[in-house]
């Protein structure tokens, strides 16, 4: 409800993307009826790919999808970094509401995040909902809290810098996207990385790769599914790696999605950084990786 210029009441309805998930505990019946399986987690870095896997698997006849929940409050409208390390003990609490929302499969956001608002239908039953967000620094708590199954996507660390330089998404500072406790203990090598662009981007990387392995040996065991997916090998065969996608979703796959994957991968870019960024680039986003040893979910060619 919001007060017009008189004073009076005005609904804003209208403005919602799908009203029945502002009724509290009828949404969220609404919402176990609806979707009974645990969501899809598709996640990755910012500039990964993300939105094309997110958006594709979105489309599927019995998915619910949601575009980034957490971070279009989060960095988009509170200006923060997107990628921000997250205690799972105590996550901010922004992040906590639209993440209880969300993998309730309460789409209780505007609708840049509900983007397909007929998804969401009161009556319709048996969807799976698709989650797709850019901060995997924060992915022990998610998987630890919600037990999504998860699919990490995973692109070359140079093409990922270099296109989140391009998009001037770069923030000041290295040590400030991780929790004190980390920064304290030395394992960050601030020294090490210096001030450089391309270090501090490769080093990021490293260190969300690192989290994401942490979580894969633990969801094993807890029953958690996880794929992780090499953008790279998604772009080299499209059809076959997304229809492999979509059966560990779930999801149903249909020619109208073969069709719409065989347009879009026509345009997905791939090497582009090799012929972007210098020698010199490179070799600084490869120092930055590689000084954390980090592990081998995908071999990446330098």
């Amino acid at each position: 409800m919001v007060r017009d210029s008189g004073g009076r009441l005005s609904h804003v309805r209208a403005q919602l993307a799908v009203p029945w998930a502002y009724t509290g505990p009828v949404a969220a019946a609404i919402a176990a009826r609806r979707a009974p399986l645990r969501p899809i987690l598709v996640l990755s870095m910012p500039r990964s790919g993300s939105s094309w896997v997110g958006a594709t698997l979105g489309r599927a006849r019995n998915a619910a999808y949601l575009r980034e929940p957490l971070t279009h409050n989060w960095a988009r409208l509170r200006q923060q970094p997107a990628v921000i390390e997250v205690d799972p003990s105590s996550p901010p609490d922004s992040y906590r509401r639209n993440a209880d929302f969300a993998f309730s499969g309460i789409p209780r956001f505007p609708r840049e995040v509900v983007v397909d608002r007929p998804q969401w239908r009161v009556w319709q039953t048996a969807r799976r909902v698709v989650i797709k967000e850019v901060n995997p620094l924060a992915v022990r708590w998610l998987v630890t809290t919600y037990q999504p199954d998860l699919i990490y996507l995973v692109r070359h660390p140079a093409a990922t810098a270099e296109s989140t330089a391009r998009q001037g998404w770069v923030v000041d500072g290295y040590g400030g996207l991780f929790l004190p406790s980390r920064r304290a203990s030395g394992t960050l090598r601030e020294a090490d990385v210096g001030d450089g662009l391309w270090t501090r981007l490769g080093a990021v990387q490293a260190h969300a790769a690192h989290e994401v392995a942490a979580v894969v040996d633990a969801a094993t065991s807890s029953g958690i599914r996880v794929r992780i997916q090499s953008y790279e090998r998604l772009c080299a065969d499209p059809v076959g790696e997304f229809h492999a996608l979509f059966d560990f979703a779930g999801l149903r796959w249909e020619a109208s999605a073969e069709a719409a994957v065989r347009v879009a991968s026509s345009t997905a870019p791939t090497d582009m950084w090799r012929s972007v960024l210098s020698a010199s680039q490179i070799a600084d986003v490869r120092r930055g990786y590689l000084m954390f040893d980090p592990p081998d979910h995908v071999t990446h060619q330098w």
